[in-house]
């Protein structure tokens, strides 16, 4: 139960002291029912950390991060009124936002954006956002809540890589539509030139050939880092080329006429044409 400041004059040291008391407390409670060894060791720490709702452990994980990670709103709430610091990050650069969008937390990461202390686009060592973690496990929910509150759709991480295009490596289906829908740019490229057709493609996940469809309804680049189609090896490439629809999509951008080529000579026409485009792209980039 959340304490109500006294009326009377109390020191306001005194009165943070008896918040973060209760909160300590009602993170005991929790972790009985839920058995977290974690929040064990912390509730059974110092006396003397009651004071400092700030202290790390030693892998830099705050009382925040903690009832993120465990999703305990109510001390969550306790903890910010408190003057929690919200974006403590512990040895991996992790905020408690980041531990909560990648487990799909979504009550806790409305308590963090309402608090309004929390960077929404803070980065960790790998240079991934909330959102990136979020899509990285697809909680759609949480992915949702996160863009509405102003994510920044294309922020990249080391790799140069944005949440697209993790969501599509990864086969996260839902997140990637709603990126798409949101305004995500489908013409993206990493650090490598990877583009967004290419993460789609070549990812091992089946159902990710359906979002390279809606990818090219968005208005992706098709010719954009050819080398995506000439990778006769895999087999995703395989199953879109086989899509009827598709490759006449192909074909259009590059100017031939369907009706003069029989399936297989399709196949192997659109993967001469691109070929060549490929290595030119290849060519400017060194230059």
């Amino acid at each position: 139960r959340r304490m109500k400041r006294s009326k009377s004059s109390s020191p306001q040291n005194s009165f943070t002291m008896r918040r973060t008391s209760s909160t300590w407390s009602i993170l005991a409670s929790k972790r009985k029912r839920k058995g977290s060894p974690v929040l064990t060791r912390q509730v059974s720490a110092s006396d003397n950390l009651l004071a400092d709702i700030n202290k790390l452990d030693s892998k830099g994980r705050s009382l925040l991060f903690l009832a993120a990670r465990c999703d305990q709103p109510e001390v969550a709430i306790q903890l910010l009124d408190a003057g929690c610091n919200a974006n403590l990050a512990d040895s991996e650069g992790n905020t408690p936002l980041h531990e909560a969008a990648e487990c799909g937390h979504v009550e806790v990461v409305n308590i963090l954006l309402k608090n309004g202390q929390c960077d929404i686009n803070a980065k960790n060592l790998f240079g991934q956002t909330p959102l990136m973690r979020a899509v990285f496990t697809d909680n759609l929910e949480v992915v949702k809540r996160l863009v509405k509150a102003g994510s920044d759709l294309h922020r990249v991480d080391s790799l140069g890589k944005s949440a697209l295009m993790i969501g599509l490596q990864e086969g996260a289906e839902r997140s990637c539509l709603y990126l798409i829908k949101a305004g995500s740019d489908v013409n993206m490229t990493d650090h490598e030139g990877h583009s967004v057709l290419f993460y789609s493609v070549h990812s091992s996940y089946l159902h990710t050939l359906d979002v390279a469809k809606k990818l090219i309804k968005a208005g992706c680049d098709i010719l954009r880092n050819a080398s995506w189609l000439v990778d006769s090896k895999n087999d995703q490439n395989c199953l879109l080329l086989e899509d009827p629809k598709f490759h006449s999509v192909l074909l259009s951008k590059v100017g031939i006429k369907e009706k003069h080529h029989k399936k297989q000579d399709l196949i192997s026409t659109l993967k001469i044409t691109f070929q060549g485009r490929s290595n030119r792209d290849s060519k400017c980039a060194t230059l």
